[in-house]
């Protein structure tokens, strides 16, 4: 079980990665407005110790290169985010609650998991 979290994470990365190469952008001033507060948060990798967006080192490739990944990871995000959202919500299967258990064998499970419970 603990080597599929590995492949796991690795395919939802592979995933992420082909959308960010699929998708347009859906503004890149609006995007890059977004990077621009969220590299705010972060701290420039160069050795600087400055905030991301505010790195001031001449020639600092550090920055821009963290700004330009923050940005297409959001573009990921955005992407996602709207797909979820434009998902169908699905509807129950059975009176349970549950798709796929029926009534009495909820029922039924209940009563063992009460008898194997009791003192």
């Amino acid at each position: 079980m603990t080597k599929a979290r590995p492949i796991a994470a690795i395919t939802v990365l592979a995933i992420f990665a082909m959308a960010a190469l699929l998708i347009t952008p859906l503004g890149a001033q609006q995007l890059s407005d977004r990077a621009k507060q969220i590299g705010g948060k972060f701290m420039c990798m160069c050795g600087c110790s400055q905030v991301l967006t505010e790195c001031n080192h001449v020639g600092c490739s550090t920055s821009a290169a963290m700004l330009k990944e923050l940005n297409r990871s959001l573009s990921v995000v955005i992407f996602v985010i709207s797909r979820w959202r434009k998902r169908p919500v699905q509807q129950a299967a059975s009176a349970s609650g549950v798709p796929g258990i029926s009534a009495e064998m909820l029922e039924r499970a209940r009563a063992q998991a009460s008898r194997e419970t009791q003192d």
